[in-house]
C-alpha cells in the first residue's frame, strides 16, 4: 500500500523501505518458537500494533496508522489483523477479550487447510 500523496517525503520514504523490507525479510520466524496467542495493543505514536506471542518470543506487526485518537480498534485494525494472521498461516479460535493491560488478546492456532486435512 502506497502512502498518501500529501504526507511528508520523510513519512513516505520510511514507509515504503518498511515495506520493501517486509516483502524480502523471511516470514517464518522458526526461531520464536510456536505461535499462542496475539494481542492488539496502542502505541504512542498513535494507532495499534499485532503482537504474535510465540512460546519463544513476540513478533510485532505495524497495523495501519491513524490521524485521529480513538481509544479502541476500528474496523481497520480487524481486517489488517486478520490478513496478517493470514499470511501467517494462523487463526483465532475465540472471542477477544482484555488482558491485564486492557489489551485485547486471543489465543491463535494454525490454520488447517484442505488438502493438509487427508
Amino acid at each position: 500500500m502506497l502512502p498518501h500523496p500529501t504526507t511528508p517525503t520523510r513519512t513516505r520514504w520510511r514507509s515504503l523501505l518498511r515495506g520493501l523490507l517486509s516483502r524480502v525479510r523471511p516470514r517464518r520466524l522458526w526461531w520464536l518458537g510456536t505461535p499462542y496467542r496475539v494481542t492488539i495493543a496502542a502505541v504512542a505514536a498513535g494507532g495499534y500494533v499485532l503482537q504474535i506471542h510465540h512460546t519463544q518470543g513476540v513478533e510485532w506487526v505495524d497495523l495501519p496508522r491513524r490521524t485521529r485518537v480513538c481509544d479502541h480498534p476500528d474496523e481497520r485494525e480487524f481486517v489488517a489483523t486478520v490478513a496478517a494472521l493470514a499470511e501467517r498461516g494462523l487463526v483465532w479460535v475465540l472471542p477477544w477479550q482484555l488482558d491485564e493491560h486492557g489489551n485485547l488478546t486471543a489465543p491463535v492456532v494454525p490454520l488447517v487447510r484442505e488438502e493438509n486435512r487427508r
